[in-house]
């Protein structure tokens, strides 16, 4: 599957929240976050890395020891990491189906999912009706 980097911090900040919170979800669902999480956990850190080092090149330390980019170069910050960002990379990922993540009794509208509307935001086409 073809995904922006973008895509990938995206879903990796949602399937990080999903798997450390244990959501509950059948087996098959969980399964397949993990291998999901695992195939995009390369990708995620290749781009990971150059966005630090961009962050080191515009940033200064703060007081707790972090680099932060300093607001006067932000827009350097932004002009290089755009283009990373926007970047196409091919993954050996397919969407996982909405109902592979649902205990709902035949989709009863009380009860509440696995996931939060913002986690399906990040994770976009990779959880398909």
């Amino acid at each position: 599957m073809k995904l922006k980097v973008h895509q990938v911090f995206g879903a990796m900040q949602a399937l990080d929240a999903i798997i450390r919170d244990k959501r509950p979800m059948p087996q098959l669902g969980k399964f397949r976050l993990a291998r999901m999480q695992a195939k995009l956990l390369p990708e995620f850190q290749t781009a990971n890395a150059q966005r630090a080092e961009l962050i080191r090149k515009y940033g200064q330390p703060r007081l707790d020891g972090q680099t932060e980019v300093t607001r006067e170069n932000m827009a350097l910050f932004n002009a290089e990491w755009e283009p990373i960002a926007e970047a196409d990379v091919e993954v050996d990922v397919g969407p996982i189906r909405l109902c592979d993540l649902d205990l709902s009794n035949e989709g009863d509208p009380v009860l509440n999912g696995a996931l939060e509307a913002s986690e399906l935001l990040l994770l976009g086409d990779l959880v398909t009706e």
